[in-house]
């Protein structure tokens, strides 16, 4: 068939049917969305580089299950009902509906769903796909309270990009009683993923196992092949023009990446290190840094070395449980101190957070009473060194911010891969009152204590307003 008559034989198909059935390139699938689609797991996510044809292959998936009419395996009986859960609802839902839109069958509305193109589908006054054959498509949003996603039982689920972890356990939930389908199509741009990949794949560095086994994770890299509906050249200029820090994760389809806006722009994978990175280095000094959390998880300490130019942050230890201080300062010893060789009494300086005890100690702070604990562990009338606060006046949070985006470019700060916590802080903060806050301010306290002269020497630091 000559390449005019395919074209005018096309056009005669509909829409789904042409992606089901015809050539990629010419509204058929592309390599990664057949294998997605050929997969009979009830779990699957298509993690792809943006252009791949991601959120096609989840409309088409979409279409098919609501209608009855999947060509490679067997779906709930009709009508059934399907929640799509967009990045919000406001702005994703009219992005998602284009997407169904594009390959919507004919006759498959049912009478009174419309469309348009600055509100989506909707149908008896919400954002959702009524179907001539009874089923539903409804649109959910991770700007929605989480409530909204509390109650029913539904017959398939699609989440389109990141979900918000917190409304990731209800909507998933949902489709647990009638074992539903469920498939996700993402590039892990946007927001924090880590948790995502924790939940499907494991954490490689940790050596764990995925949270919710089950998924299949398909991956498409961004390459003529893979979307055959782009020009080559135009996939090439596409590649070119993506700024370096968001190839992982725009070209690559890496899990992790870095949030544009962040506090901490210097800090790249160059600043992350490993055991044989170290064997040439000589320490001048040790540190401790600390922030003190008011929930168990929140508290995060940080082993640092100095070498006279550079911060390097060794260990990372965060108890998941309450403890006395007696037993914080006995854990860390045992968990933080003790695999690198070293002990309280080879720590020069520590800093942290300067939260008040409460009830625990009338008129003392969390850093005194670490402090006495500290003493008591090593039988000693003192501790080696007294744990004191950083200066957390006006401007201080955004000073400390620059002095370790800076340290990063110049070559002065470099954090050991074990260090996950303040890895995923340094890649994602934008500056909230959040959990990724708590590994960045343990960091920053003993962090500036030898990156700022203006702070090592005493005096005030340099507010950034």
């Amino acid at each position: 068939m000559t390449l005019a008559l395919h074209i005018a034989a096309t056009q005669r198909i509909d829409p789904l049917t042409r992606y089901a059935e015809e050539w990629a390139g010419f509204g058929g699938m592309s390599p990664p969305q057949q294998r997605f689609h050929h997969s009979l797991n009830r779990k699957r996510l298509l993690l792809a580089a943006n252009q791949i044809g991601k959120t096609r292959a989840g409309a088409a998936e979409a279409w098919w299950h609501a209608l009855g009419t999947h060509p490679y395996r067997v779906t709930p009986p009709t009508p059934n009902e399907g929640w799509v859960l967009a990045s919000d609802l406001k702005n994703g839902w009219p992005k998602l509906s284009q997407k169904l839109r594009e390959i919507e069958p004919p006759g498959a509305l049912a009478d009174g769903c419309t469309f348009d193109e600055a509100r989506g589908y909707y149908y008896k006054g919400i954002r959702a796909i009524g179907l001539s054959n009874g089923s539903m498509i409804i649109g959910k949003g991770s700007d929605q309270a989480v409530t909204a996603l509390a109650s029913g039982t539904v017959d398939w689920l699609w989440f389109d990009e990141p979900p918000k972890r917190s409304h990731w356990g209800e909507f998933n939930k949902r489709g647990g009683v009638r074992g539903a389908p469920i498939w996700g199509t993402l590039t892990p741009i946007g927001r924090p993923c880590e948790w995502l990949r924790n939940v499907v794949e494991g954490d490689p560095q940790q050596g764990t196992g995925p949270e919710d086994p089950g998924w299949v994770v398909f991956k498409a890299i961004l390459s003529h092949e893979n979307a055959p509906h782009l020009a080559a050249e135009r996939v090439r200029e596409m590649i070119a023009e993506t700024p370096t820090w968001e190839r992982g994760q725009r070209i690559m389809a890496e899990w992790e990446g870095y949030t544009i806006g962040r506090r901490v722009p210097g800090f790249t994978d160059a600043n992350i290190i490993d055991d044989e990175f170290l064997e040439a280095i000589r320490f001048e000094e040790l540190g401790l840094g600390v922030d003190w959390g008011e929930v168990p998880g929140n508290t995060v300490w940080y082993l640092t070395g100095w070498d006279g130019s550079a911060v390097y942050f060794l260990g990372e230890y965060s108890p998941h449980d309450r403890m006395t201080e007696a037993e914080e300062v006995r854990a860390v010893r045992q968990e933080l101190l003790a695999p690198w060789g070293t002990d309280y009494d080879h720590i020069t300086v520590g800093r942290a957070d300067s939260n008040s005890a409460g009830r625990r100690g009338i008129a003392a702070t969390v850093n005194q009473l670490i402090n006495r604990a500290m003493a008591h562990e090593m039988g000693r009338p003192r501790a080696p060194f007294d744990f004191q606060p950083p200066y957390k006046g006006r401007g201080s949070v955004k000073a400390r911010a620059r002095i370790i985006s800076s340290a990063c470019v110049e070559g002065r700060l470099y954090v050991h891969q074990d260090c996950s916590r303040l890895i995923h802080s340094y890649r994602h903060w934008m500056g909230e009152n959040n959990d990724l806050k708590h590994p960045f301010d343990a960091a920053g306290y003993i962090g500036e204590y030898w990156l700022s002269p203006v702070v090592r020497s005493g005096a005030s630091m340099t507010l950034i307003k």
